[in-house]
Formats: structure tokens, sequence, C-alpha cells
């Protein structure tokens, strides 16, 4: 099978969003916007790559975390970049928290930020 067969049988297009904060922050946003050049074009060709192959994604790419949670994962500069996400029915995936990791671990406090956030999303979501 070649590469654009393979590109069209996972095609599937997921919508991605930017998690936002009550106070209409929008987290992720602002760790690209820190990341030099360099690591913001992979942060963003891993974001199209999800966007066209979302639950399908795999590593080396995204990783599954826990419970509903995935990373992308970006190389460079001998830093690795990471994004947090979810997907929200189906097709939904909503981009969590960025950091830079520094351990062979995700360490505890960053997946907490990206579990009370997704949290909140939830609770907006019900709310509704």
């Amino acid at each position: 099978m070649d590469l654009n067969t393979l590109k069209s049988f996972y095609k599937e297009d997921f919508n991605i969003f930017l998690y936002e904060s009550k106070t209409g922050n929008k987290p992720v946003l602002e760790y690209i916007h820190e990341l030099n050049p360099k690591a913001q074009l992979k942060i963003i060709y891993l974001i199209e790559l999800l966007a066209t192959y979302g639950n399908n994604l795999r590593e080396p790419f995204s990783k599954h975390l826990k419970e509903n949670l995935f990373e992308l994962r970006a190389k460079t500069n001998n830093k690795a970049e990471r994004i947090i996400y979810c997907f929200i029915d189906g097709k939904n995936c909503i981009l969590l928290h960025g950091f830079t990791k520094e351990t062979q671990k995700t360490p505890k406090k960053e997946l907490d930020i990206a579990l009370e956030r997704y949290d909140d999303l939830i609770e907006r979501i019900k709310g509704k």
C-alpha cells in the first residue's frame, strides 16, 4: 500500500478546537506562540496530522496517556514539546495543554492541568 492510498484510507477530517478558559484565555495558543519558529512548524504539522487522522494517529506522533487524554509529540533541538488533547463527541478534538517535557515520564503536574481543563470543558458542555 502506498502513502496516498494510506492517506485516503484514513482521512476522516476531525475538527480541532483550542481549549478556552472561562476568562477567554487559550493556553495552548499562548504556548505555541512562545516556541521558536522551528518548534511552531512541527507543532502545526502535528495538529494538521491530528485533523486528518484523528484517533487513528499513533506513535511517534501521538500517544495515549490515560482515560480520554492523548499527547501530540514533537522533538526539536533536544526538547520534547507536548500538547495534551482529548476527543469530544467523536470527531471534535480539543487541545487542552501544551508544555515542554523535561523528564522521561509525563509530569503529574502537567497531567493534572490537562485533567482540570478537561473537567471544566465537560462541565460547561453539560451546562449548555
